[in-house]
């Protein structure tokens, strides 16, 4: 939970916490054929947690590829993808309330 959720506060059973390889491969694991998927921020009431979305469909083959785990580098972001999430987190939504988009 990287942008610090509160989850004392709002215990949000709805929401589960994956990085982008290990949403896909939940899909992938049990049969489904990604067509679609996007990583981007959105909102929770005031807070801005960074989100996958993902459409997939029934797949035809049996044999899935599996994405590469992640999630060492999402515990351990280097700096520069630190700031650049932060930024995307803290910073860009204000700025698109202030511009209107």
């Amino acid at each position: 939970i990287w942008s610090g959720l509160k989850m004392d506060l709002d215990p949000v059973t709805h929401i589960n916490f994956f990085t982008e390889n290990s949403f896909s491969n939940l899909f992938l694991a049990n049969g489904f054929e990604i067509l679609e998927k996007k990583q981007g921020i959105s909102n929770y009431g005031d807070s801005y947690l960074e989100v996958v979305w993902l459409v997939a469909k029934p797949a035809l083959t049996s044999n899935p590829s599996l994405l590469q785990a992640d999630t060492k580098r999402m515990l351990y972001p280097s700096r520069l993808s630190s700031i650049i999430k932060s930024f995307r987190l803290l910073i860009e939504p204000s700025l698109r309330k202030i511009l209107g988009m």
